[in-house]
């Protein structure tokens, strides 16, 4: 989310290249809407902050589309965390600020 478009895809592309056998890939990722500027509150806080951080998001993918966007690049999704629950303790706490503008995806690349 901090790369551009295009360096996102050469990242991508440079990874899938080089890779040989068993390669995978664990990474969290913006929406494209957000980068859009599209959302509610708590997007817009979350890139505000960035934002005046120096680091503002450049890049995302559309929900629903990164089993698709990874297709190209030879990267079947494994898994895709979306639940902000997941970084809960066992007592339901929460163990950090979790955004719905973004998720996390376990990717492998296939031969």
């Amino acid at each position: 989310m901090y790369l551009t478009p295009q360096r996102a895809k050469r990242v991508l592309e440079a990874v899938s290249g080089v890779s040989a056998g068993r390669c995978r890939l664990f990474f969290d990722y913006a929406y494209a809407e957000v980068i859009r500027g599209e959302g509610g509150v708590e997007t817009k806080i979350c890139t505000a902050e960035v934002k005046v951080a120096g680091e503002p998001w450049q890049f995302g993918i559309e929900k629903g589309g990164l089993a698709e966007f990874l297709q190209q690049y030879r990267f079947l999704v494994l898994k895709e965390w979306v639940d902000r629950n997941l970084l809960t303790d066992r007592d339901g706490g929460c163990q950090g600020n979790v955004f719905d503008s973004v998720s996390w995806a376990l990717a492998e690349r296939v031969n």
